[in-house]
C-alpha cells in the first residue's frame, strides 16, 4: 500500500512541478495540487456545524476543504517539519 502511495505522490510531483528539480515548498505543492484537482477552500467560523468540531476537513461530495477561520496561521503547520497541513 505505501509503495503505491509513494508512486502516486511521485507522479503528482512530476506533473505539478515539471519546470523544477528542487523540492518545492509544501504550500506551493498543496496550492498546485488544489488547483489541478479543482478543490476549493471554504473558511468557516470555528463553531460551524460543518466542521464537526474539527479544525478542518475534506468534503468529498463537494470537492472542498472546510477549515476554521479561527485557526492561527502557525497552527496550520505541523510542529515536526513546518509543512502546511492543508492550507
Amino acid at each position: 500500500m505505501w509503495s503505491e502511495i509513494r508512486v502516486l505522490a511521485r507522479a503528482w510531483h512530476e506533473e505539478l512541478f515539471v519546470e523544477t528539480v528542487e523540492l518545492p515548498a509544501a504550500d506551493d505543492l498543496i496550492e498546485r495540487a488544489r488547483e489541478a484537482t479543482g478543490t476549493s477552500l471554504m473558511p468557516l467560523p470555528a463553531d460551524d456545524v460543518l466542521l464537526e468540531g474539527a479544525d478542518g476537513l475534506y468534503d468529498r461530495d463537494d470537492n472542498r476543504i472546510l477549515y476554521s477561520m479561527g485557526l492561527a496561521p502557525e497552527a496550520r503547520r505541523t510542529e515536526r517539519t513546518g509543512d502546511a497541513l492543508f492550507l
